[in-house]
């Protein structure tokens, strides 16, 4: 879509990669755009495949599938280009196997470059750094070396970690329940979208190296 709204163009169900037989199978999650202008989508609620089409929007392949071993998926929820190394390579949430992967952007199969987080949604860089929304009750941030080195919003609480229906009169300010999207910006201050039923959005405002000397 253009800023102003208008449609360039629709990408439908990818019949041409035989995984569908019936198109309420398909029901992507999340897309991300490589530097060849070819688009990657993953189908995070549906088979459990990610599908790579064009800069035309054609059809080129289907990687992944549904699975625990390295290179499969069991939710693949998001996806984004990862540019922190010497070439960019394709980073999936794989959400239930609570782990990020990376996949070159022909779709092989690269490394499974963090495990035992909290149900991974979505990622976002800033320099080296990239900010994880968990969905249960934390966002992570790991280092170049994709080592975890901190945490914003951890919730205590286990009862409202991934809650639809936890009520605002129950919500603590900079506490998350369910993070679901998050994105820095130029600043590498954080936004955090909790998902539930009403709504939420956090920011985190980076710290400036004065307040600290402070």
């Amino acid at each position: 879509m253009k800023l102003d709204g208008t449609v360039i163009w629709t990408i439908g169900i990818p019949t041409e990669s035989g995984k569908y037989q019936k198109p309420e199978q398909y029901n992507p999650t999340a897309i991300a755009v490589g530097p060849n202008r070819h688009v990657y989508v993953a189908d995070g609620y549906g088979q459990n495949w990610v599908h790579e089409f064009d800069e035309n929007q054609k059809y080129v392949r289907s990687f992944g599938g549904p699975g625990k071993e390295p290179g499969k998926f069991q939710t693949c929820h998001g996806l984004a280009i990862d540019p922190r190394g010497q070439k960019p390579l394709l980073l999936v949430c794989d959400r239930e196997n609570r782990r990020l992967q990376h996949f070159d952007l022909d779709g092989n199969f690269v490394a499974v470059i963090a495990e035992d987080l909290r149900r991974p949604c979505s990622v976002s860089f800033h320099g080296d750094k990239v900010a994880v929304a968990e969905l249960e009750g934390r966002v992570a941030i790991l280092d170049g070396s994709n080592k975890l080195v901190a945490t914003l919003g951890d919730n205590p609480d286990k009862e409202q970690w991934a809650k639809f229906d936890v009520a605002p009169k129950d919500w603590k300010e900079g506490i998350f329940n369910a993070p679901h999207g998050v994105s820095f910006d130029k600043d590498a201050n954080l936004y955090v979208e909790d998902w539930n039923k009403t709504g939420r959005i956090s920011k985190f405002e980076k710290i400036k190296s004065e307040a600290l000397a402070k």
